[in-house]
C-alpha cells in the first residue's frame, strides 16, 4: 500500500480509511490510489521476471458499493485483462 493513501489518518488499511475521512475525500483519494498504484507496466514487470502468476486480495465488498466501502469490479477486470 502506498503510504501517501493514509495520510491524515491512522488508519492502517483501506478497511478502516472510510471512517476517518470525509465520504467525498474518502472516494477521491480511493479512486486515485485504484487508478495509479498498480498498471499495466508493473505486470509487464513481473513477467520480465519469470513470474507468471500474482496474487490480488479481493475484498467483500468488490462487486458493488458496500457503505462506506465502494466497489472495485472493474479494477479486477483490468488486472485479468
Amino acid at each position: 500500500m502506498n503510504p501517501a493513501l493514509f495520510d491524515g489518518t491512522t488508519a492502517d488499511d483501506e478497511y478502516y480509511l472510510p471512517t476517518q475521512l470525509d465520504p467525498a475525500v474518502y472516494e477521491a483519494r480511493i479512486k486515485t490510489h485504484r487508478a495509479e498504484y498498480i498498471n499495466e507496466r508493473d505486470f509487464a514487470t513481473i513477467k520480465s521476471w519469470g513470474l507468471n502468476s500474482v496474487r490480488i486480495p479481493v475484498p467483500y465488498f468488490i462487486f458493488g458499493d458496500r457503505a462506506p466501502f465502494i466497489g472495485c469490479i472493474d479494477e479486477l477486470d483490468k488486472a485479468f485483462n
